[in-house]
Parts: structure tokens; C-alpha cells; sequence
């Protein structure tokens, strides 16, 4: 999980060019961010009974927080915050293992 975190927070934050924190970032209010939330469920099972090294398919459920105060107004803050979640969604549709990403099975 945390090699699957990590790798998102650098796909993300090089997807996006907004910062990508574990965790609400406290100390310091950048006008955008993202914020990876807590493994709230995770599940694991072997992905196919072969002999060798055993891989699973792991899932991983966790909150992804996007905050934009940079806007004039709240619709605009609303509209680039979408753009940024959709900037995650199309992330995620075109690789969803994050398999490009060295140290990511």
C-alpha cells in the first residue's frame, strides 16, 4: 500500500503540478492541494494458483481530498477542482496498477 501511495502522490503531483501531501497539510495553506486520507478498507487475494512466487490483486480504498481556494469565486474553485479530479480519474483509467512507476508490481 504505501509503495502504491507514494507512487500515485508522484504520478499526481507530475499529472497535475499541484502538491500532493499524506495527509492534510496543517502547517502550511497552499492555494491547491491534495491529500491522500487513510487506508479506510483493504482486501487481498492470490490472482491466480500457479506454483512460484504467489502475486495478488490487492485493493485499497482511501480518501483523495482536493483543495482549491485559489479562485475568486466558489464556481471557479469548483470547476478546477473537478479538472483535478478528473486529471486523477484519467491517471488511474490509463493505469490503474500504476505499473510504469519502479518499485509498483
Amino acid at each position: 500500500m504505501a509503495r502504491f501511495r507514494s507512487a500515485l502522490q508522484t504520478a499526481l503531483a507530475s499529472e497535475t503540478s499541484v502538491p500532493v501531501f499524506y495527509g492534510e497539510p496543517i502547517d502550511i495553506h497552499p492555494s491547491e492541494c491534495i491529500w491522500l486520507g487513510k487506508s479506510t478498507d483493504a482486501t487481498q487475494e492470490p490472482a491466480a494458483l500457479r506454483s512460484g512466487r504467489v502475486k495478488r490483486d490487492e485493493e485499497y480504498e482511501f480518501d483523495v481530498t482536493i483543495r482549491v481556494s485559489s479562485k475568486a469565486k466558489p464556481a471557479q474553485a469548483e470547476e478546477r477542482a473537478v479538472a483535478i479530479g478528473v486529471a486523477l480519474e484519467e491517471l488511474l483509467a490509463d493505469n490503474p496498477n500504476l505499473t510504469a512507476t519502479a518499485g509498483v508490481l
